[in-house]
């Protein structure tokens, strides 16, 4: 995967997410990942950019609380 279709799929299992507490969860630097989002590419490598799509994937998608 090149760097942007890393960005694009964070940004897209990210949507709903508070990327702060799961980037610290996980032990990785909020400021490297936003600026990497921002288009500084050596800031994330890919093994990291790998790790958070794993994360993201697994995560579990609430219901629309529709009663």
């Amino acid at each position: 995967m090149t760097k942007e279709e890393y960005r694009n799929e964070l940004k897209r299992l990210s949507a709903y997410v508070a990327m702060k507490e799961l980037l610290r969860d996980m032990e990785i630097s909020s400021s490297n990942y936003y600026a990497f989002m921002a288009g500084e590419d050596r800031r994330l490598g890919s093994n990291a950019c790998e790790r958070i799509i794993n994360v993201l994937m697994q995560r579990p998608i609430s219901p629309d609380n529709k009663e």
